[in-house]
């Protein structure tokens, strides 16, 4: 349709309940977004599409042609005045603008605000009547097919959350979501974004069966969240030549990234936004409100304390891709038993290794009374048990029968240090601070407690 609209001689735009007055262009300012016709999904494209358009009202007088009520129009609908006079001046508009151009318009069936932006985007779909919301997503995936504008993710929810992080209605937001957009209404408040002057090189992206794959480098945000660079910017608030990106804010999941306080961005200089190590991430496209729910009681937090003349020379976890170093937590990958560990090497002010160290960690039980314990062994040589864990552990590394290594740590683990222990018991076994006194680095504390949940 929009093709047809873009070769027409001329488009001729009815005003239904716009009630009639004297040949005065003001009307637009007063009354132009009570007119149905501005309102509508499907007359964006009408109104962009053709060279010219011409406004009657209800009694089909002429009230004027779009390019005489160019600026008008585009003050009130953030359509930028360069697209009105020329709709082919489109793809030099980042995504999220366009979008915000459709923030606000409505259709009588749900997928028809995504069908009605196909022209706007310049992709093609099939139109499946019946699939409500994921019409949006479907739209979202074709663009990501023909543009790698990062500006696509520059949306939030329309709701605040509460400080822990669940949604206020849980029936409308959450305040953790996936990477894609719900209604072109999550971007509203960005009809001033634009990509950034300082753009460097173009990232690709792609979607795949987990989720947006993405080479990136992350920032780490003051509140133990990641922080993706979108190389956008916000027009509105650019002051001299301190130009600041938008970005969004991601957490650590077990299957990926997933959007951390989606109701807001965040600003970025221009330096924390591109240098620095550019792995490749995953970012889930969707999570449910019951995901929701869930995710931050998967979180085990590995909480480290050191003397001031200490520090932390490196932590190795054999689950890498469940470790997030920034949040030094270990996600578990589902309900029911969970055992992981991580090596840490200790070292003082001369950089001279202290200590090497192993911390066992897991969630045991059934159910939802699932434990977190957590266990500290050094390379005692004296210790048979701990020799013999060291030998489990080693082999681990060797990729050396993973699954029954793994079993048979914790068979060593339990029968050393919890044998006989009740549910109770390895609580109140959590509840302390495990101290280790190695060599000389005294006072060193590692507790395991669960994020979200009781045990501190």
């Amino acid at each position: 349709m929009f093709y047809w609209y873009k070769i027409s001689t001329v488009c001729f735009a009815f005003l239904s309940n716009l009630e009639p007055q004297h040949a005065n262009h003001k009307w637009l300012d007063r009354t132009l977004l009570p007119c149905e016709w501005f309102r509508g999904g499907w007359t964006l494209q009408e109104l962009i599409a053709p060279e010219v358009v011409e406004f009657y009202d209800r009694e089909w007088n002429f009230r004027g042609t779009k390019a005489f009520l160019r600026q008008e129009i585009a003050d009130v609908t953030g359509i930028d005045a360069a697209v009105l006079d020329d709709s082919s001046l489109l793809h030099t508009v980042c995504v999220a603008k366009r979008m915000s151009w459709a923030a606000y318009r409505e259709t009588t069936r749900e997928e028809d605000r995504a069908y009605s932006l196909l022209g706007i985007f310049d992709v093609n779909m099939p139109t499946l009547y019946g699939e409500g919301a994921k019409a949006f997503v479907r739209l979202q995936e074709e663009i990501m097919k023909t543009t790698n504008d990062l500006s696509l993710f520059a949306w939030t929810t329309q709701l605040e959350t509460r400080g822990d992080l669940q949604p206020s209605y849980p029936d409308r937001h959450q305040g953790l979501r996936g990477v894609l957009a719900r209604s072109p209404s999550e971007f509203a408040k960005y009809r001033n974004v634009e990509r950034a002057r300082s753009h460097i090189h173009n990232r690709e992206f792609t979607i795949t069966n987990n989720g947006l794959r993405i080479q990136a480098f992350l920032a780490k945000g003051e509140d133990k969240s990641y922080i993706l660079g979108l190389d956008t910017t916000d027009k509105s608030d650019l002051t001299g030549y301190a130009e600041e990106r938008i970005g969004i804010r991601l957490i650590k999941t077990p299957t990926g990234f997933v959007r951390f306080l989606s109701d807001r961005l965040c600003l970025l200089k221009t330096a924390e936004a591109q240098f620095g190590h550019s792995p490749t991430i995953y970012i889930q496209k969707d999570i449910t409100l019951e995901e929701a729910k869930r995710l931050p009681k998967q979180f085990i937090q590995l909480h480290i304390q050191l003397p001031s003349h200490y520090r932390l020379g490196s932590v190795d976890a054999n689950l890498r891709s469940l470790w997030d170093a920034h949040r030094e937590m270990v996600t578990v990958v589902s309900g029911g038993s969970f055992l992981s560990f991580f090596n840490l090497k200790v070292t003082d002010s001369t950089s001279i290794g202290v200590a090497d160290l192993v911390v066992f960690c897991g969630l045991e039980g059934s159910g939802t009374k699932l434990i977190p314990w957590g266990v500290v062994y050094g390379d005692d040589v004296f210790n048979k048990h701990s020799r013999e864990l060291m030998d489990m552990v080693t082999k681990y590394r060797n990729r050396q029968e993973e699954e029954i290594e793994m079993h048979l740590i914790r068979q060593l683990i339990f029968s050393g240090n919890l044998k006989n222990r009740s549910v109770e018991d390895m609580q109140r076994l959590t509840d302390q601070k495990l101290l280790l006194h190695k060599k000389s680095a005294t006072n060193i504390q590692i507790s395991v407690r669960e994020n979200g949940g009781s045990t501190e």
